[in-house]
């Protein structure tokens, strides 16, 4: 009988143990576990180049590959490898005109673990909707203002501009915003130039659109609250309207672009629009003269997946400035304070005809379209819980929102549920069905001590052939400890791992 004692200081548990003489082991030996001693911190898993792509489809002409920021995860920060799932598929979402994949228009991802500790990777789409309780608008006021109201008109158009007694304004005290943030996949904010007069100040004239990265209340807006923004300005001097970005709170150049208003609340005038789309967020005026619509790109600037908050500021009194046919896709998945639901998108879009001078428009019922999910290594689809590295695994799943459940639990950062004690240089008589084949195990253990550590003693050693018929001269003897299904974790400090030969 020999007794032979492996240690390491590997933090993936890999054993990796010299001998200076060589032991020897007598022909048709048998091997078997002594004790094992470990301190864990749970699963651990690599993100690499080589492993770190996934593929979705959500439209049988909308295939988008993301890769996953190499990184190792272990217990304490898989929160973070969701995050990134869910950034990195966020990123690749934005509208493509002419491709007929308007579902895309308020599509956002989400990743994490659901009931049953199963890994969830799903999207869902934040519908386009005034939020001002009246017109086409499904529920009540959510905007928070100030010195502004939504009002009906002609047509059953619904206006927004600052209150009936309010005076011209330089400064941004006559806005509103509303405190649910934008869907993060390719979310807008827009609305359709109404009236823009001159009050006879430059300063006082007009409005701007914008995304704030947070909520103040209405009353404390100031300017450096405005992420990005477009002014829409009549410059009293020149007796011309006129665009400009607004960068983190300090507008830009104006643009050469005029504003075209043909009159008063007419569907004919310009469109503005500030849309997420993929990695950054985009200043757009959908310009009208002359028609057919053209669609001319202010600026933009990046995107890192923040919450954003739409917000309307009017500098002009109600007389001389107003914007109707607003809109904001909510994002499906922000929990805010609201009550905010999800309704289905107006199909007649206020009585405005969806023509030729419309923004494209999400469908009034969102359609139903292949959806695909592909990992790129099994690895990575095996760590995450999936059974398979495409799902479905035959066809597609049609549906108008996917989400793409794992058969298995995700126990990394759950806790371990059982570890192999694996040779691997060394052959012994042990099978896995999983692996359905042979596996070199030594011991399977069931699970850790009340500490979380790895500290096993069997009640009895069961000696396992190693069908050697002739001696053995070992000089190095490998070994790890795993996860059950052979993902690695991290150790940290000193493991023992002992063996007994007979």
């Amino acid at each position: 009988m020999k007794l032979i004692r492996l240690t390491s200081e590997d933090p993936t548990a890999l054993f990796d143990c010299d001998f200076n003489g060589g032991i020897t082991i007598p022909e048709n030996s048998k091997i078997a576990l002594q004790s094992v001693s470990a301190n864990l911190q749970g699963g651990v898993f690599l993100v690499d180049t080589v492993n770190n792509k996934i593929i979705y489809q959500i439209a049988t002409n909308y295939i988008r590959e993301v890769e996953l920021t190499p990184f190792l995860y272990f217990e304490g920060n898989t929160d973070e490898l969701f995050k990134d799932i869910e950034n990195k598929f966020n990123d690749k979402v934005s509208f493509e005109a002419g491709i007929g994949v308007n579902k895309v228009l308020g599509l956002e991802w989400k990743a994490g673990i659901k009931d049953g500790g199963r890994t969830q990777i799903e999207y869902d789409i934040g519908r386009a909707e005034s939020w001002s309780g009246l017109g086409s608008s499904t529920t009540p006021n959510l905007w928070e203002e100030n010195n502004t109201e939504y009002t009906l008109g002609g047509s059953n158009r619904v206006f927004l501009g600052a209150e009936a007694t309010q005076t011209p304004t330089d400064t941004f005290t006559n806005m509103c915003i509303l405190p649910h943030a934008c869907s993060k996949g390719c979310g807008y904010v827009r609305a359709r130039l109404a009236v823009l007069t001159n009050t006879g100040a430059t300063n006082t004239n007009g409005y701007i659109i914008a995304f704030s990265k947070t909520a103040p209340d209405p009353t404390d807006f100031e300017e450096r609250n405005i992420f990005i923004g477009i002014r829409v300005g009549f410059d009293n001097t020149t007796g011309v309207r006129y665009y400009a970005l607004i960068l983190n709170g300090v507008e830009q150049t104006r643009s050469t672009t005029v504003p075209f208003i043909d009159s008063s609340g007419s569907i004919k005038n310009d469109s503005i629009e500030l849309m997420i789309t993929g990695s950054r967020v985009e200043a757009n005026i959908y310009h009208n003269n002359p028609l057919p619509t053209t669609k001319i790109n202010l600026g933009f600037s990046a995107y890192n997946n923040e919450d954003l908050f739409p917000c309307y500021i009017f500098k002009g009194d109600r007389t001389h400035a107003q914007l109707n046919q607003t809109r904001f896709t909510a994002s499906p998945f922000f929990q805010s304070a609201i009550n905010l639901t999800q309704p289905p998108t107006s199909a007649d879009e206020e009585n405005d005809p969806a023509s030729v001078n419309a923004p494209p428009q999400p469908p009034s019922v969102i359609n139903i379209t292949n959806n695909k999910l592909t990992f790129g290594s099994n690895q990575l689809a095996d760590y995450l819980g999936y059974s398979s590295p495409v799902i479905p695994v035959f066809g597609t799943l049609e549906s108008d929102v996917a989400s793409f459940n794992a058969i298995n639990e995700f126990s990394v950062g759950l806790g371990i549920q059982g570890f192999i004690i694996q040779l691997l240089n060394v052959n012994v008589e042990s099978y896995d069905s999983l692996r359905k084949q042979r596996e070199n195990i030594l011991a399977v253990i069931p699970s850790t001590d009340g500490s979380g550590d790895l500290n096993y003693s069997p009640p009895f050693m069961i000696p396992i052939d190693l069908n050697n018929i002739k001696p053995l001269s070992l000089r190095n003897i490998k070994a790890r400890i795993v996860r059950t299904d052979y993902s690695n974790f991290i150790m940290e400090g000193t493991g023992l791992i002992n063996l007994v030969v007979v």
